[in-house]
């Protein structure tokens, strides 16, 4: 008898996103249950958005580099119903982007590389998305986490607009010089960023 179909890729997308979540709780909260005092840099980030949280958004501490992006998303985000934005809080809110990257990766390899497979596509998104210096990040409340998938997100908008342009100008459309100059301000932004 002929081999069984291999499994949707759904399905091994679902399996893998779920272990990798799975994994992210588990490191953040022995994470949360370590280091329960603000690390490294995180002091100057949590008291930003602490000031935002209260409603102050005039103060800004000149020591941070970053754009207020984090900060201000984060306030609007749990201000209603966490009030004093507290550590542990501001770092779950971290996992948000953490979550967003192998999808992100897995859709970009798959826009690039049309012909990878499934596997292939699926193990090198997991290892990109685990990267020590990317990785260790989703559990402190840093900007690197949103701006890896701020970027990573432009990117692929950016990607499919142009393999959707090359698409309709090889079919006669409207080429590559038309439409989608606020995509293209975007993902300068986000590179930017």
């Amino acid at each position: 008898p002929p081999p069984p179909p291999p499994p949707p890729a759904f399905i091994g997308s679902s399996a893998l996103f779920a272990l990798y979540a799975a994994l992210l709780a588990a490191l953040y909260r022995a994470f949360n249950d370590e280091v329960r005092e603000p690390y490294m840099d995180e002091p100057f980030h949590v008291r930003q958005t602490q000031s935002y949280c209260a409603g102050n958004w005039t103060e800004w501490d000149e020591k941070i580099t970053t754009f207020p992006g984090l900060y201000a998303a984060t306030a609007l985000l749990v201000r209603g119903w966490a009030p004093g934005c507290e550590l542990p809080l501001l770092r779950t809110v971290n996992l948000i982007p953490a979550l967003a990257t192998p999808p992100l990766l897995l859709a970009q390899l798959r826009l690039l590389y049309p012909s990878l497979s499934t596997t292939d596509a699926l193990a090198n998104s997991a290892v990109l998305s685990l990267l020590p210096t990317h990785f260790f990040f989703h559990f402190l409340y840093y900007t690197d986490s949103a701006a890896t998938a701020s970027v990573l997100l432009f990117l692929l908008l950016l990607s499919q607009q142009v393999a959707s342009a090359g698409a309709q100008s090889s079919s006669g459309g409207f080429g590559s010089s038309g439409g989608g100059g606020g995509l293209r301000l975007l993902g300068v932004i986000g590179v930017v960023r």
